[in-house]
């Protein structure tokens, strides 16, 4: 299914499922089933059309080609991930298109998908068309201004905003569009705050504000998604890379201490 350039995709797959074993379309479902689907694609709609380029296919300068977006709305319970990752880049994610993943609440934001959908857009937005991760022609040229503002310091929107540099931006972002009012109102007396709030309100808004109609929810502080490995900026999966780190810290002196009492 399509709406106009985005894929709208509905499976009874999960994010672990879809990360490991590839997209397997026996498990496909119509999306406009999936409980959440009309909330998700009502909070997409309240984007400008400027943001909403970030959700159109896009060139992609490692496949050469413009890749197109989807978004996956899944039966199984959990949480969001953002795949910024081009179609069969790597050796995981096999048939998965780039953009958002949602599993059914109960996890994340009270389960609300308006928020979690928001938020992994602003996943988006960053990573493919900001501070660009696996070789995207970005969107907007403002990446030595948003590496110096979301750098998840200081006084923040929300706990989670903490975790991380991309954690920072998503959550700013999610709360510009549906927490406008408390954002701008607690940004009156954080300079912290006021200045990612005009970042997204000047530079990715077009000068939009939202007004929200409900209190702001505040995410808990899980820990990043189980068993999704970490991957870095250029598409280098760190995770063998840690465990062989690890291993030699443990095991070479280990081995040195055998040989020596074998003596």
């Amino acid at each position: 299914m399509r709406s106009e350039n985005l894929l709208l995709i509905g499976t009874q797959q999960g994010i672990n499922s879809l990360y490991y074993d590839g997209f397997d379309p026996t498990f496909s479902v119509d999306p406009t089933s999936v409980l959440g689907y009309e909330v998700a694609m009502k909070a997409i709609s309240s984007l400008p059309g400027g943001v909403s380029r970030v959700l159109d296919a896009q060139f992609n300068n490692y496949t050469k080609k413009s890749e197109e977006k989807a978004i996956y709305f899944c039966t199984a319970s959990g949480r969001g991930y953002c795949n910024s990752m081009p179609l069969n880049y790597g050796s995981v994610l096999r048939d998965v298109y780039t953009g958002v993943i949602l599993e059914q609440g109960g996890y994340t934001y009270g389960g609300k998908w308006d928020w979690l959908v928001l938020h992994e857009i602003g996943h988006l937005v960053d990573m493919c068309g900001i501070r660009v991760v696996y070789y995207w022609e970005p969107i907007w040229n403002l990446s030595t201004e948003c590496s110096q503002i979301f750098d998840a310091k200081g006084e923040l929107i929300s706990t989670y905003a903490n975790a991380n540099e991309m954690e920072d931006f998503a959550e700013h972002f999610v709360y510009y569009v549906l927490g406008g009012t408390t954002f701008r109102e607690r940004a009156l007396s954080n300079v912290d705050l006021m200045d990612r709030y005009q970042f997204l309100r000047d530079n990715i808004f077009e000068g939009v504000e939202y007004e929200e109609t409900t209190p702001p929810i505040e995410p808990p502080e899980w820990p990043p998604p189980p068993d999704i490995p970490p991957v870095s900026s250029n598409g280098v999966n760190w995770l063998p890379i840690l465990a062989l780190g690890t291993g030699l810290i443990i095991g070479v002196p280990l081995v040195y201490y055998m040989i020596k009492d074998h003596k």
